[in-house]
């Protein structure tokens, strides 16, 4: 579970502007662990998504990773 929280993002409402700002960082799997990030996006104006993954180990080195289209 803490691993969870830790990757929660931290969000900053500004009511006033209507602004969102997020802020989050990566945090390191154990010691000789990998760590999955993965990611998509939609756009409806352009009727389109995408997806995303990347995979790193405790160092935070590149190991792999990869992204499609979604149509």
């Amino acid at each position: 579970m803490e691993h969870f929280v830790a990757a929660q993002v931290n969000r900053q409402h500004d009511s006033q502007q209507g602004i969102v700002a997020e802020t989050n960082q990566w945090t390191a799997p154990s010691p000789c662990f990998l760590k999955i990030n993965i990611d998509g996006a939609i756009s409806e104006a352009k009727e389109s998504a995408g997806a995303g993954v990347v995979v790193r180990d405790w160092n935070g080195r590149f190991v792999a990773g990869h992204s499609r289209r979604i149509p």
